[in-house]
């Protein structure tokens, strides 16, 4: 029987409240209780808050979990995209490495390994930057947004790409934040247009689980409104809406685990399956 293949992935991209990184743990053991490994593509600052605060039992928690980038600062300007849009590729591709080692480097320093993917912010897709994960040994990118094949991973600069576009949160809330009624019918729509596919990622963000709104959305709409780090907050959620949000989770992974249709996997089992591909460079 085809299976589709199922991967769940987490944003990490909040360094504005210690909530978020404290929701990042959260999530990572519920999954370990679950016996599922999920994906945390991680912000360098983020990684760097832990560390600074003495986040100890978040990194403990995330470590035993996929870890990815999820570029150096998110949507700090200038962004990803906005250090790469000049005309020459070298000096682009050179911006990506100044900033995005520094990510890389402290990724290592708080999980002790490698980072094994990438994940862009929002929509900032950047095709230099994907050449300089590939150099550094990275495998994956999330997110390509209009490569939209409705069955099928592709593989586009040097990268496997997979659709990332089936959120938790938007499963759980409905737009003005509060609670859905309908949440265990949008699960089970969910599984059901999932189960047409090869391959989907299912994500969400850390920072969704406390609050009703995007740190990044109220701190960097355009401009870095606070570059001194005094930041603005977030609304936060009610108890009760934190606790569906969990409740939700728990539910979608248990439900991907019990149907045949579906295969829960990680990016390395993933890798082991891919055939070898012939290297692509910008000349070509």
């Amino acid at each position: 029987m085809k299976q589709t293949r199922i991967l769940f992935f987490f944003d990490t991209e909040d360094y504005t409240d210690l909530r978020s990184v404290d929701a990042a743990r959260k999530i990572a053991e519920l999954f370990t209780e679950e016996g599922v490994t999920a994906h945390f593509s991680t912000a360098g600052l983020v990684a760097k808050q832990m560390m600074d605060n003495g986040c100890t039992d978040a990194i403990e928690a995330i470590k035993k979990h996929e870890i990815g980038n999820h570029t150096y600062g998110h949507s700090m300007h200038p962004n990803i995209c906005q250090i790469t849009d000049l005309e020459d590729f070298d000096e682009a591709y050179a911006a990506v490495e100044k900033m995005e080692s520094a990510s890389l480097a402290l990724l290592k320093q708080a999980f002790d390994r490698d980072a094994d993917f990438g994940v862009p912010p929002g929509n900032a897709v950047s095709y230099v930057a994907q050449y300089y994960y590939a150099d550094q040994g990275l495998s994956m990118y999330g997110d390509i947004a209009e490569y939209r094949t409705d069955r099928n991973a592709v593989w586009g600069c040097n990268l496997l790409q997979i659709t990332y576009k089936n959120s938790i949160e938007g499963l759980a809330f409905r737009r003005g934040g509060e609670i859905d009624p309908n949440t265990d019918a949008n699960i089970d729509a969910l599984l059901d247009k999932l189960a047409k596919k090869d391959w989907a990622i299912v994500y969400s963000h850390p920072n969704m689980a406390c609050f009703k709104e995007f740190w990044d959305a109220v701190n960097f709409h355009g401009y870095n409104a606070h570059p001194d780090g005094n930041y603005d907050p977030c609304e936060p959620r009610s108890a009760e809406e934190e606790a569906h949000y969990y409740d939700t989770m728990r539910k979608v992974i248990r439900k991907f685990v019990a149907d045949d249709r579906f295969k829960v996997t990680t990016l390395p089992e993933v890798k082991a399956e891919q055939k070898t591909r012939v290297t692509l460079t910008p000349a070509d």
